[in-house]
């Protein structure tokens, strides 16, 4: 009875569901290499060449604000790489990614000359992949995300999105899926041998073929869909899976945001080469420091960090926060990633987890094999579907003819 109802929900969702899914998996295929992508097209516009001496922090800051007079940066990113630009943020206007006038740039820390911080060539087409991927094209108007939540401009508040709220089903549809396949596809014997489980049977036509590699595609994804679904859905419209996972691991996530600070204006005059000095003092080994101007206060600098390269320019990986003493540059306190819990770290590399950056290389490669499935998975449950419609009628058919002779 149980498997009969499962098969049933299974596909009931995938001839429902599956266009959608489908769309979502070729569009996170894309967005998993998206940073290398670019670069292909577009160079490494964020290196540079090592010049004798790099300007000051102050230097850069005032550098970066003379581009834009109007609106402060918002903030600062360092790298420890000598080679790399710094980043310079100002506030998001609108709907979409920044773009050279209303975004970020890159300053050279020894010239001082600036380029846009997100390349021309593919970002449109990029732009237009995120959005298919998250809201289907299909979200509010006049709203903006952050970090996957879209909210209002004028008071940032959040706004219902249609496109959201469908792909939202779509994901916990892919849980349901991924599950009662599992179920569906537990063999009855020799469940311990591997060719029970992987091996295709080329030689199969037909429905059995189709059968045969959904099947054994389903069993190789299932880890897959469950990561994609599990951080999907924390970054989704289901406010009740992200606070159950928040309550499990006892995150708050109003202290999350908090940390992370929000896009206020903020004019304060911050000695920024003091303060840099005594991060590099309590830092050393930093990769990455990202100075909040915009989400501190006046008495207050807080300083996001990462230990090690992130696979990509997203945020949520291994970030540690340090917040110093304005004046003085004492520190008031330290966050630090590794002091976490295994869970709490897990909430905070959801995106990671989501890409698969969380597992590095391998694990995006594993994400963009599990995505190019989705739409081979489609059309092999569909040809399935039809193929026991045809059957049905056929048995049907034969079943009325021989009550009638």
């Amino acid at each position: 009875m149980l498997r009969k109802i499962l098969f049933n929900m299974h596909w009931l969702i995938g001839i429902s569901v599956g266009v959608v899914l489908a769309l979502m998996g070729t569009t996170g295929a894309i967005l998993v290499f998206e940073d290398e992508i670019l670069s292909v097209l577009n160079g490494r516009p964020a290196y540079v060449t090592l010049g004798k001496q790099s300007l000051s922090a102050d230097q850069l800051l005032i550098t970066a604000q003379m581009t834009h007079p109007e609106k402060p940066v918002s903030a600062l990113v360092f790298y420890a790489d000598p080679k790399h630009a710094v980043k310079a943020e100002f506030g998001r206007q609108g709907r979409g990614r920044p773009t050279q006038d209303d975004g970020s740039l890159w300053v050279n820390p020894y010239t001082g000359a600036v380029n846009a911080a997100f390349a021309p060539r593919g970002q449109g087409f990029m732009a237009i992949v995120q959005d298919l991927h998250r809201e289907l094209m299909l979200g509010a108007a006049g709203g903006h995300e952050e970090n996957g939540q879209q909210h209002d401009e004028r008071n940032g508040e959040h706004r219902f999105s249609l496109g959201k709220l469908i792909t939202s089903i779509a994901v916990l549809c892919l849980l349901i899926m991924a599950i009662s396949g599992l179920y569906l596809r537990w063999p009855r014997r020799k469940a311990s041998e591997w060719r029970t489980w992987l091996k295709i049977h080329w030689r199969l036509k037909g429905y059995a073929f189709n059968y045969n590699l959904h099947a054994v595609i389903g069993t190789v994804v299932f880890v897959g869909y469950v990561l994609s679904a599990h951080s999907g859905l924390m970054m989704s419209e289901m406010g009740w899976y992200k606070d159950a996972v928040n309550a499990v691991a006892k995150v708050d996530p109003r202290r999350r945001d908090e940390a992370r600070g929000g896009a206020v204006t903020n004019n304060t005059p911050y000695q920024l080469d003091m303060l840099w000095s005594a991060f590099q003092r309590e830092v050393p080994d930093y990769a990455v420091a990202t100075f909040q101007l915009a989400g501190s206060t006046p008495q207050e600098l807080k300083i996001d960090y990462l230990l090690n390269e992130p696979v990509t320019k997203k945020g949520g990986r291994h970030t540690s926060t340090l917040v110093l003493n304005a004046e003085t540059g004492t520190v008031v306190s330290h966050d630090r990633f590794d002091d976490k819990t295994a869970m709490q770290q897990v909430v905070e590399r959801n995106f990671d987890l989501h890409s698969g950056g969380y597992f590095g290389l391998g694990g995006r490669l594993f994400m963009l094999f599990t995505s190019l499935m989705m739409p081979v998975l489609l059309v092999t449950g569909w040809s399935q579907y039809v193929a026991r419609r045809k059957q049905k009628k056929q048995r049907a058919a034969a079943l009325k003819a021989a009550q009638q002779s």
